[in-house]
């Protein structure tokens, strides 16, 4: 949310112009942590998520690598 308040604060502010005020500020405040909460979720779900994912699978391969890598190439040079 952090990082998406920023954007989503500027967003409003381009389609929706509030009045100065304590309630307008109260709505301000609301519809902003509701929309940033929203981009949020959203982004954890397409990218955040994603990225955690591919990078096990990286960080997890490493240790199999290893052992993959001796048979493929005496595989290929006809040691095998």
């Amino acid at each position: 949310m952090y990082l998406s308040h920023f954007a989503v604060i500027y967003g409003l502010r381009q389609i929706w112009p509030l009045a100065d005020g304590l309630v307008s500020l109260l709505i301000a405040y609301a519809v902003t942590a509701a929309l940033s909460y929203l981009v949020a979720r959203a982004t954890w779900h397409l990218v955040e998520r994603r990225a955690q994912d591919f990078a096990h699978r990286l960080t997890s391969a490493g240790s199999d690598r290893s052992t993959i890598r001796p048979t493929i190439a005496a595989t290929v040079a006809g040691l095998h």
